[in-house]
């Protein structure tokens, strides 16, 4: 079996996927349907994830996107790309009752503490770790969330 390729969307499976979603989720209480598919392209992206491992603190996305200067070119491709695994995590979680949608909200139902002491891999553990951080990415309202990462649909 060969390696996997590091720059292809199927390197970020279905497992990290559910992972970081479920430690959003349960790390925000909820997340709207509308910010839960830019989860997996914002957090499974090396460069986000190595600024937001330094000691630099953030309070918005602005303050963020104008600090670091991370080039979010590709955000739309990677949204795009990262669609359906992030509609299939989000499903998984639905399944394992680990999260509830409703209307257009998904909430926590168990909160991801419970489920963290097994080995989940170098690249799941550096990821889950800046959860917390990153929480004033997903905290703006969706339209302007979309509007600062500059996201067309």
């Amino acid at each position: 079996m060969s390696k996997s390729n590091t720059s292809s969307p199927f390197y970020d499976n279905i497992a990290i996927g559910s992972l970081v979603i479920d430690k959003v989720i349960s790390t925000l209480g909820n997340v709207s349907l509308a910010k839960s598919i830019l989860i997996l392209p914002l957090l499974l992206h090396d460069p986000i994830i190595k600024r937001l491992s330094s000691a630099a603190k953030y309070r918005s996305i602005d303050e963020f996107l104008v600090k670091e200067r991370i080039n979010l070119g590709d955000i739309n491709l990677r949204m795009e790309n990262m669609l359906p695994l992030s509609i299939n995590c989000i499903s998984v979680l639905l399944d394992l009752k680990r999260i509830q949608q409703q209307d257009q909200t998904l909430l926590s139902l168990i909160t991801f503490e419970e489920t963290s002491k097994i080995d989940i891999g170098s690249r799941a553990s550096k990821i889950i770790k800046v959860i917390e951080k990153s929480s004033f990415l997903f905290n703006e309202e969706d339209h302007s969330t979309y509007l600062k990462f500059n996201i067309t649909l």
